[in-house]
């Protein structure tokens, strides 16, 4: 079964969304999300990648008009997969997925939106995955 998945990091040192998504997927790497070459598979997923089936949330969830987004099959995902968490973005993103689940890079711990709180989300980094598990 697929699921969406966020990540958020802080925005020390992160230049663009393409250098954010690199970050989070050397992070999701070292804290084993995905055991993708283990036979007996112990992580989070047994496969995953960034944006997926949710390439272009971030920018739907503000009703950003755009072309039709097709799910993007690249490893690395598109553009808009990753994005500085601003007030609207925030607000429309817990709103609409209170219950998804969120890995706070910094904190090292997984929350849900229905818990994050605005001082700790604004300005940081967000990243959209597409977990299989």
């Amino acid at each position: 079964m697929h699921s969406l998945y966020f990540v958020i990091l802080d925005n020390e040192g992160i230049e663009d969304s393409s250098h954010a998504k690199d970050k989070v997927l050397q992070i999701l790497e070292e804290e084993r999300f995905c055991d993708c070459d283990a036979f007996f598979q112990s992580g989070k997923a047994d496969w995953f990648l960034i944006g997926g089936r949710w390439t272009g949330i971030l920018d739907r969830v503000l009703n950003k008009k755009q072309e039709e987004t097709k799910p993007n099959n690249n490893f690395e995902g598109s553009e808009n997969d990753a994005k500085i968490l601003d007030e609207k973005l925030f607000k429309a993103l817990k709103k609409k997925f209170q219950e998804v689940e969120i890995f706070d890079v910094e904190q090292r711990t997984e929350i849900t939106f229905e818990s994050l709180e605005k001082e700790d989300a604004l300005g940081r980094w967000i990243v959209v995955i597409d977990y299989h598990y």
